[in-house]
């Protein structure tokens, strides 16, 4: 405890010693743990296209570290966002419910063939499998074929975009063929991350913005979730804005495919750093955590609601897949020390009352010297500290487990021991857990 009289050297001292303790060391070993898992977990998986294609192109085993380097015109592409949860740019034969109700264009998150767009010259007479290949470059105007539905991405200033009210609608109408201006973006390289830096887009190591030629806006992405009409993918929109450092701006070829441009290992042409892709995952993960909004209509059996942790009325299971001959993980406490530390907690602020009252009203022989400060002192830190863990979930829109109360357990824990001992010694004198 601190006073006026405390010298400033000896407060700067523990201040900084909790600095150290509290912050600096858990946040090093936190990061450590990162550091760890992309060491030890190398290799290409389910969960890739949660990290950017850079991240991506170095994992033993990954369809992106073997392709073309540079994009040539009639090649086929993958183009992802640079905003995180954005996805890949996609278009379906679903159209828009209002507006100029054209084809929907959107964000993805996962591979599909609907992610697929071939990248073709301004004009209608090339011929992209004998003409001579022409790299695509910076500041050329480009059209890009939707590959399953042969669309173009098409942006106009006749209709606003159903979230982003603000920026212009985009999306897929027309054919190849036709000589529409308003199906034409200009491509603007922000970053080269490569040593190759030419002038051409390369896959994965260039970024860019598309730029409609008409209107003169952007291509954007902002991770906005459609309603149910957009299958609840993320809106693209083309935006006024002219943020140009933007990540909801940024594009990158993420897969490039051209059966005339013999692949290479791009693993040497990549880069990123660890501190950007340890950045990168945890506003990956925040992202995916705050997207867990429980659904009324339906019955997740893996949630449940905070009033039911204390009592552990619902236990749960840890793997999605329950059938016969699999193995089975069950998360389920000691029922004896979890309902006792609950019933405690519930009981605890009823045993202060009990106290106060028989304090007031001058009952001999409530507390032994020095006793009362002990029980407040420890009892509101345990007890605090349950709440603190526990009493948040109830205001909290995501979806909650039953793991969400083992902070809260902790000190429910602690305070039931605390209590066991303090019965101890209050009935019979001399005895205590200490």
């Amino acid at each position: 405890m601190y006073t006026d009289l405390t010298p400033l050297p000896v407060a700067t001292r523990h201040f900084g010693a909790r600095v150290v303790a509290l912050i600096v060391i858990p946040l090093a070993i936190y990061v450590a743990c990162f550091k760890v898992h992309f060491t030890i977990l190398n290799h290409s998986g389910s969960g890739d296209a949660t990290m950017p294609p850079s991240f991506q192109a170095r994992l033993h085993g990954s369809k992106l570290s073997h392709q073309p380097f540079t994009v040539m015109y009639g090649s086929v592409l993958d183009l992802r966002s640079m905003h995180p949860g954005s996805g890949l740019l996609h278009s379906h034969s679903h159209k828009y419910p209002s507006g100029s109700q054209q084809q929907q264009i959107t964000g993805y998150l996962h591979s599909d063939s609907n992610n697929k767009w071939v990248i073709m010259r301004v004009g209608n007479n090339h011929n992209y499998t004998s003409d001579p290949l022409l790299s695509v470059k910076d500041g050329d105007s480009v059209r890009l074929k939707h590959k399953k539905t042969s669309a173009m991405l098409h942006s106009h200033s006749a209709h606003m975009a159903p979230l982003a009210t603000r920026d212009y609608e985009v999306t897929a109408y027309g054919k190849p063929h036709w000589n529409d201006t308003n199906n034409e973006w200009r491509i603007e390289v922000f970053k080269e991350e490569s040593s190759v830096a030419n002038g051409e887009i390369h896959a994965i190591t260039t970024q860019f913005r598309l730029r409609h030629v008409v209107t003169n806006c952007l291509l954007s992405a902002a991770a906005v979730k459609l309603p149910s009409w957009g299958f609840g993918q993320t809106e693209v929109s083309c935006t006024s804005s002219q943020n140009l450092a933007s990540t909801a701006n940024l594009w990158v070829v993420e897969r490039h495919a051209n059966s005339r441009v013999p692949s290479i290992d791009m693993r040497p042409m990549v880069k990123s750093s660890f501190l950007s892709d340890f950045i990168r995952l945890n506003i990956e993960m925040a992202r995916t955590n705050n997207a867990l909004i429980p659904d009324n209509d339906k019955y997740n059996h893996l949630e449940s609601d905070p009033w039911s942790w204390p009592f552990m009325v619902y236990p749960m299971r840890l793997l999605g897949s329950w059938g016969k001959g699999d193995i089975k993980y069950y998360e389920i406490g000691n029922p004896v020390i979890w309902w006792a530390s609950a019933l405690m907690c519930v009981l605890y602020p009823l045993q202060l009352a009990y106290y106060y009252v028989r304090k007031t009203r001058g009952v001999p022989g409530v507390w032994a010297p020095g006793e009362e400060l002990h029980f407040w002192n420890a009892g509101k830190l345990l007890w605090g500290g349950w709440v603190l863990h526990y009493v948040p979930f109830f205001a909290m829109g995501r979806v909650t487990y039953i793991h969400h109360y083992l902070p809260a357990l902790y000190f429910a824990i602690l305070l039931l021991a605390f209590e066991i001992d303090h019965f101890c010694r209050r009935s019979v004198p001399g005895t205590s857990l200490q």
